[in-house]
């Protein structure tokens, strides 16, 4: 992971890390995964449908699942 360094107007300095909107532990766990892919089976590749199945995670959060999953398996 690359860090960028920001400083804004104010002169304060940011990092990437401060633009990340999630807060917490973010790991899928098996059930979710096990949940994730019966979703995938009835929704296919529509993400936002499946991200109501998940009301903690984004569709962005699910895309990423996917991407992840399609990598590895």
């Amino acid at each position: 992971s690359i860090d960028m360094e920001i400083v804004n107007e104010s002169g304060k300095h940011l990092t990437s890390h401060a633009f990340v909107k999630t807060i917490g532990n973010n790991r899928w766990s098996r059930a979710d995964t096990e949940k994730f892919y019966d979703a995938l089976s009835m929704c296919g590749t529509d993400f936002a449908m499946i991200s109501l199945l998940f009301p903690k995670r984004s569709r962005e959060q699910i895309k990423g699942k996917f991407k992840i999953e399609e990598r590895s398996n």
